[in-house]
Formats: C-alpha cells, sequence, structure tokens
C-alpha cells in the first residue's frame, strides 16, 4: 500500500508472509534483487552496491546495456518459471507445445511445417479475430538445453517475403537468442533478447524501438500462458 508524506516523499507499505532477515536479503543481496526489482519483463546488472548510509547502488536495464555495449537497437525480456531448465526448453522446441503458449491472447497457431532444426524453417500462422498472419522463422542455433537462436520474417502463403501487417516501416527480419539459465534444480530463468537481423534503414530501426514497450505487453502475455502451462505439466 503507498501513502504520500509530507513534501516530496512516498512511503510504500506492504505485508510479506516471509521471516524479517528473508525480505531483508532480498532488498540487499545484488544477485537476489536483480530478481524482482523493477517492472516485469526487464532485467538489472548491479555495477556496484554500497550498502550504508550516504553509499550508492548503481544498475542498469538489459535493453541500455544492449543498445550502448553494441551499438544496435535491442529488445529484452526475461521470466524465471518454476520448472527445470529441460522442460521449459522443450516448451519452446516442441511445435504442440509453442502451439499452446506462443500466440497473442485471443488468437490460435498452427505449423504449416514443423521442421524445428538447424538449417530448416518453419512456418505458421496466427489466427485472430480479424485476420491471419504468416511468420517463418529459421533456426541458426539449438543448443539444449542452453540456448536457442532463430531469424524470423512475415511472409505470404508462398513464404515469400511480406510486410508487418498494421505496419507501415518494420524490419524485414528479427533475431531471436533465447537463454535458458539454471537457477535451481526444478528453476529456470529464459532471457530472450530480439534486434533486427540483416540490413535495416533508421526508420526501420525507429520503429522496432517505438514498439518495444508493445512487445513487452505481447510477450508477458504469452510468458503468463507459458507459466500457467508448466505449472500444470
Amino acid at each position: 500500500m503507498a501513502s504520500r508524506s509530507d513534501g516530496n516523499e512516498i512511503r510504500l507499505t506492504r505485508v510479506c508472509d516471509a521471516p524479517v532477515q528473508a525480505v531483508w536479503d532480498a532488498w540487499t543481496v545484488p544477485e537476489q534483487a536483480a530478481r524482482w526489482w523493477g517492472p516485469r519483463g526487464f532485467t538489472i546488472t548491479t555495477h556496484s552496491k554500497d550498502l550504508r548510509p550516504g553509499g550508492t547502488w548503481r544498475y542498469t536495464l538489459a535493453e541500455y546495456l544492449e543498445d550502448t555495449a553494441r551499438g544496435r537497437a535491442t529488445f529484452v525480456i526475461n521470466r524465471t518459471f518454476e520448472a527445470p531448465r529441460a522442460r521449459v526448453f522443450e516448451a519452446w522446441t516442441r511445435p504442440e507445445l509453442l502451439a499452446q503458449w506462443l500466440p497473442p491472447a485471443g488468437s490460435s497457431m498452427r505449423f504449416l511445417r514443423a521442421d524445428l532444426a538447424v538449417g530448416k524453417s518453419t512456418p505458421f500462422a496466427i489466427t485472430g479475430e480479424h485476420r491471419t498472419m504468416r511468420v517463418r522463422a529459421e533456426y541458426l542455433a539449438i543448443e539444449a538445453p542452453e540456448r536457442l537462436v532463430y531469424a524470423q520474417q512475415f511472409v505470404d502463403e508462398h513464404e515469400q517475403p511480406a510486410a508487418a501487417p498494421g505496419a507501415d516501416v518494420w524490419p524485414t527480419m528479427l533475431l531471436n537468442t533465447v537463454l535458458f539459465t539454471e537457477e535451481g534444480p526444478t528453476r529456470t530463468r529464459v532471457t530472450l533478447t530480439t534486434e533486427p537481423h540483416g540490413p535495416a534503414t533508421a526508420a526501420e530501426v525507429a520503429a522496432f524501438v517505438a514498439e518495444r514497450s508493445g512487445m513487452t505487453a505481447g510477450w508477458t502475455g504469452s510468458l503468463d500462458v507459458l507459466e500457467a502451462l508448466l505449472a500444470a505439466s
């Protein structure tokens, strides 16, 4: 619960069903704070944390680090799942499981050809209330259960490159890198990084950057479904 005090101070109060030491550690141990601090869909990297009066905590978000360190625009989102790494990796690489959680809310997904292998392409269709869009994924790396890399682009019914639905300008192809990090025997952190792949104009990159908040909302919805799917299996 939030309450406003005098001046420019805001007080936030929340009662947690946990020991005082555990809550203290969650705020003060950088590795623990990184799991929950900030909005869902963002990661943080701690550069220094001086836990004392007058000390400072220096940290950034992953997208900023990627943008500045690599000199190109990226989208980053992550989620920790209460499931073994092998099972989470399987949910990203088995077509029948992907189709259950990947499509946006209110739409369905079907594979037109399920060739989930390095060097192969896998076209699929996502159908919503008013339209169907076709996407082709080309798998560049499948390293179970640690890493998945694939490029994707919108295509027409003949699998030829097509314009992005509803967008006047958009990168022709996107590169997705998915990392699966084991945080415990039954706990897995998934980090997805997406960036324009191949030649892209300044306008296309700008459109990609402008859409990052929408991508966060879309991926958050899909990951919510995946979380429920893993919990039920």
